[in-house]
């Protein structure tokens, strides 16, 4: 029989306990660096605007070029605006979102939803080639703060 040496026998339950804390090291680091790519995942903010849908932003406030720097904003946000006007007056109260292809507002619904806006109406219009109209209204700058921002963009 062969006799086991005592310094090499301790050296095996200390190369033991090493492999186990580092181990256990490896596997804390991993289940961190798992659960904060699970939870630092972006949320989208809002449901995506219907596929295709055209906007048109006029202004209806008594601040200058609004309706511009509105549509800016929302074409940085990926919403496909053909059409930057002033509306027949600058005395709008509060922004309004009008549908301008069906009554039942869906296009308007989401648009509104997206930027903040409770004003919603339904006023087809076959001529018009776009889905919905924004009327900036006076109170442009709890909906659009940045916008009225002097040089943001």
């Amino acid at each position: 029989m062969r006799r086991v040496k005592k310094g090499t026998e301790e050296g095996a339950k200390l190369g033991t306990a090493l492999l186990l804390v580092v181990t256990l090291l490896v596997m804390f680091f991993a289940a961190s660096f798992i659960f904060r790519m699970v939870h630092e995942l972006p949320q989208p903010k809002e449901e995506p605007l219907p596929k295709g849908m055209r906007v048109e932003v006029l202004n209806g406030s008594r601040h200058d070029r609004m309706a511009r720097k509105v549509a800016v904003l929302l074409r940085c946000e990926g919403v496909d605006v053909v059409n930057i006007d002033n509306a027949k007056s600058n005395d709008f109260p509060k922004t309004v979102v009008v549908d301008r292809v069906s009554n039942d507002m869906r296009y308007a619904k989401a648009v509104a939803k997206r930027i903040g806006c409770g004003e919603v109406m339904a006023e087809p219009d076959p001529s018009l080639y776009l889905e919905v109209s924004i009327i900036i209204g006076n109170d442009c700058a709890k909906l659009f703060p940045r916008a009225m921002e002097e040089q943001w963009w």
